[in-house]
């Protein structure tokens, strides 16, 4: 999207093509494209395009919003949005800053709770699509273009979002992110609260901060999707156990598990034949480190102190992530798994692995298999720190 694009996207003409032509095929539209000279014909496949892509994604906020592709990548979405504005910031209305707003959907859940809300963002052309979506939606946000890290110093609750490809591609080093961790805590040391979005895959461990602080990782459908760092530079230097929490597409809540500072890390197990109902659980549940304090709960084992599937006997368990129902397992024997499946009929599975030495595309190779069909095979190394494997069929539909 350019400057041009926005502006012609934005006014009546813009505003009111999009509305007619909401329900056409994008690619159809382009190729009449000619037919009407006079409209952003280009740009308005885009925004039909990306509106398409991203429907769950912004829900009820789409058919007011102007979208930009990179922006919508690392956007939350709003049932995040809304988790957070609910669950994260306070009670009584106070003033709530995002310092790097991109798309807007924190603030804008923010704003929608009552907050007085403030948003920066650097990149001129998205605080001016930041703007106009606010405006879209009606919400009492104050939008500034520049540098976020000059207006923290009053803010109760700070919201930041780095620009993880401020260097040219996507990273998960803090040091490549705009702007840095380091300095949005530097410039925020008088707020109440910092809440600092991580990528799924970034490590929290890596970035210092003072005072309180908390881990939440939040997955939604059975996706990780982000990493919160709640951090209280005002209470003293405490870490609390970390959270993780599961939404369905619709927000719906389906776990909120917080970890135990006394839970014992799970012993070395020998190797057991699996019990009938096989589990993986939630990606929030890994990377939140919460597996074991949560398979003590619901009476479950580990295949594998530092593998994350668990088995038990319960088909009722409510624990979160997708459970199966076993068929069969064993050690790793080529030869002799391969027989069975062929005695099973089997020629398509769906393969996980975990601290396993094969790639999904080598364990296909040798069992004569390809991906595909509702049984999955599991690949793994049992406690013993043999390789194993459990095939098993879902209970429930995955996600």
């Amino acid at each position: 999207m350019s400057p041009d694009d926005l502006c012609a996207l934005a006014s009546t003409h813009g505003q009111a093509a999009l509305q007619r032509w909401a329900a056409e095929d994008p690619q159809r539209l382009a190729l009449n494209a000619a037919r009407s000279p006079q409209l952003p014909v280009r740009a308005i496949v885009e925004q039909l395009t990306l509106r398409q892509r991203y429907r769950q994604k912004f829900a009820s906020w789409l058919p007011y919003l102007l979208l930009e592709s990179q922006a919508c990548e690392q956007a939350a979405s709003q049932a995040l949005a809304r988790w957070k504005a609910r669950n994260l910031l306070p009670a009584q209305s106070q003033s709530v800053v995002d310092c790097c707003a991109g798309l807007g959907s924190d603030i804008f859940a923010a704003a929608e709770a009552g907050h007085h809300t403030q948003a920066w963002e650097h990149n001129p052309l998205l605080a001016s699509l930041l703007r106009h979506n606010a405006q879209a939606l009606k919400l009492p946000l104050t939008v500034h273009q520049g540098d976020g890290c000059t207006d923290l110093a009053e803010a109760g609750t700070v919201l930041a979002d780095p620009d993880r490809r401020a260097s040219g591609r996507r990273s998960l080093q803090p040091s490549d992110w705009s702007p840095t961790p380091a300095a949005i805590l530097a410039a925020a040391h008088n707020a109440a609260c910092i809440i600092l979005k991580l990528p799924p895959g970034a490590d929290p461990s890596s970035i210092a901060s003072p005072g309180h602080r908390q881990l939440i990782v939040l997955s939604q459908a059975g996706e990780a999707r982000e990493q919160l760092l709640c951090i209280y530079p005002r209470q003293p230097a405490t870490v609390l156990p970390a959270r993780a929490v599961g939404l369905d597409y619709l927000g719906n809540l389906r776990f909120d598990v917080q970890g135990d500072a006394n839970t014992a890390p799970p012993p070395p197990l020998s190797w057991q034949q699996p019990g009938p109902v096989f589990i993986d659980p939630d990606p929030a549940l890994i990377r939140s480190g919460l597996i074991a304090t949560c398979a003590q709960r619901h009476r479950l084992s580990l295949v594998h102190p530092q593998v994350a599937f668990l088995h038990g006997n319960d088909p009722g368990t409510d624990f979160p992530g997708s459970r199966f129902q076993v068929h069969d397992s064993g050690p790793w024997e080529n030869k002799i798994l391969r027989r069975r499946l062929r005695q099973m009929g089997l020629s398509r599975l769906r393969i996980s692995r975990r601290h396993f030495p094969w790639t999904v595309e080598s364990i296909h190779h040798r069992l004569g298999t390809r991906e595909g069909g509702s049984m999955r095979l599991f690949c793994y190394r049992n406690g013993d720190e043999a390789l194993a494997w459990t095939l098993a069929e879902p209970l429930l539909a995955e996600g």
